[in-house]
């Protein structure tokens, strides 16, 4: 396993996507037989952690010292959410962006489709859930989309792409990069 090999000495590893860090975290070791690198997993999963996790629990960072001007409409994947318990720590970071107005979203936690294959195998449902999701965001007054993962954000900006729709999408790394 390449990432083990890569990782195995790391003191720590930040992941700009819950759904990696789930990945090491929750399912890695289903896929590994060999004992020794069962054990090289687990140091390396101790290691791991997703973004806003890192920033808010290990550095102590709530205020980034980011600016921007517009709503921003936070959405949080099920892998981080759901697969890691991380609720708090990206909101506490929003709420810090100086200027930034943070939109609160009807059904604040429903799925935006993606789920990797899943939006592939079941693609009208999948980008059902996404167009539903857009517009409780854009009924909230968002201007711009942010979340956690890469995957999700895509899966929106397809949805807004076909449809024409006036939000953008951000990851929450460019938003607390950002200095208006």
């Amino acid at each position: 396993m390449r990432f083990l090999e890569i990782f195995k000495d790391a003191e720590t590893i930040v992941s700009p996507s819950g759904s990696c860090v789930s990945m090491i975290k929750r399912h890695y070791s289903g896929l590994i037989r060999d004992e020794t690198q069962r054990k090289i997993l687990g140091r390396v999963s101790g290691a791991v952690y997703e973004l806003t996790d890192f920033l808010v629990n290990v550095l102590k960072v709530e205020d980034a010292g980011s600016s921007f001007k517009g709503k921003i409409a936070y959405h949080p994947s099920c892998h981080l959410l759901r697969g890691l318990g991380i609720s708090r720590e990206p909101l506490a970071l929003l709420r810090n962006v100086k200027g930034a107005e943070l939109v609160v979203v009807r059904n604040g936690d429903d799925c935006c489709g993606f789920g990797g294959v899943f939006s592939l195998k079941f693609s009208e449902l999948s980008l059902a859930l996404s167009r539903h999701r857009l517009r409780d965001m854009k009924d909230g007054g968002a201007d711009v989309v942010t979340a956690c993962d890469a995957g999700c954000l895509l899966q929106m900006r397809r949805v807004i792409g076909a449809d024409g729709l006036k939000i953008k999408t951000a990851h929450i790394a460019e938003i607390l990069a950002y200095r208006e």
